[in-house]
């Protein structure tokens, strides 16, 4: 068979099977022997006809061409992906929703911080840079590093929006529809304090929709990426609460060798104070040094805000 014969019928995208009960359900036909022959679409040699009489007595054929069948899926797969990858700005947007930065910072980015206020600050901007552009996109997070920005002596200098640029560029990064989007997740040391404090007062109703102690936590344990801002920033009136639950946090991650990035305006000896210092209780401060690779970002400078206002 090398040429169009009146009852061929076109490669469809169905399997023989298929073909098979949408014939006996159209025309109720008697299959008859295959057929071998030149396939009249891309000339493949000896491909297989299925051959039917209906009851009339037309003859219809149906080819196999694994060739022409490979170049349908193709096709096909092309098609739903293209439909998928126009999605993508709905499900970045949505990603980036997710993550729970602040409407305040949800277009705070690397391209609208103000660099040139000091030495300091400008090597924090290229480290934070680095980190989220070598970030792991469609890889397993674990073993990358972890950031520890800290400012001692200066207040207001872009950690939170260095913070955030960092995840609105991991995000940006995810461009392939088929590559799973990563799972950040930001809080603020006061606010993931006030969440669990809240879960407290649940009614019963409450208790049933919404997030426990546990769900805040196990969330943060198991996102791909936790930032965490402003740590130590509130003073509470149950430190051992605040440092079993920090624990817990940087533990859980620890064990699983996932990344943190964490800001502060302590430094390293005061951060250590405030996860627990003495005895058992620094293991928070050594897991984050591990996680670290003991390597800190130091920012300071002049306030960001007052950069912005020109005083």
């Amino acid at each position: 068979m090398t040429q169009r014969d009146e009852g061929y019928i076109p490669q469809q995208r169905h399997p023989p099977s298929d073909v098979d009960r949408w014939l006996a359900s159209i025309w109720n036909p008697t299959k008859l022997d295959p057929e071998y022959g030149e396939c009249p679409d891309c000339g493949r040699k000896e491909i297989e006809f299925r051959v039917w009489r209906l009851r009339d007595g037309t003859i219809k054929k149906y080819k196999d061409c694994p060739d022409c069948i490979a170049k349908h899926d193709a096709e096909r797969e092309a098609e739903e992906k293209a439909e998928r990858s126009a999605d993508m700005p709905r499900r970045r947007r949505s990603a980036r929703i997710g993550t729970g930065i602040p409407p305040r910072f949800m277009q705070k980015d690397f391209s609208n911080f103000d660099r040139g206020r000091s030495k300091e600050i400008d090597v924090a901007f290229d480290l934070c840079w680095q980190y989220a552009e070598e970030y792991p996109i469609g890889k397993k997070v674990e073993g990358y590093r972890s950031l520890y920005i800290y400012s001692e002596q200066s207040w207001g200098v872009g950690k939170t929006h260095l913070s955030c640029a960092i995840a609105h560029r991991i995000l940006d990064r995810w461009q392939d529809i088929d590559t799973a989007c990563p799972r950040v997740r930001w809080v603020s040391e006061p606010q993931l304090f006030s969440k669990i404090e809240a879960s407290f007062n649940y009614t019963w109703e409450d208790k049933q929709i919404l997030p426990n102690k546990d769900d805040i936590i196990n969330d943060l344990i198991n996102t791909d990426l936790l930032i965490l801002d402003d740590v130590g920033k509130e003073k509470r009136q149950d430190p051992r609460f605040v440092q079993r639950t920090l624990f817990a946090i940087i533990n859980g991650r620890y064990d699983r060798d996932y990344p943190m990035v964490i800001t502060a305006n302590l430094s390293p000896s005061l951060l250590k104070g405030h996860l627990g210092a003495g005895g058992t209780d620094e293991a928070s401060y050594d897991r984050i040094l591990e996680m670290t690779e003991r390597q800190r970002i130091v920012m300071d400078g002049q306030s960001y805000r007052r950069y912005s206002e020109g005083t």
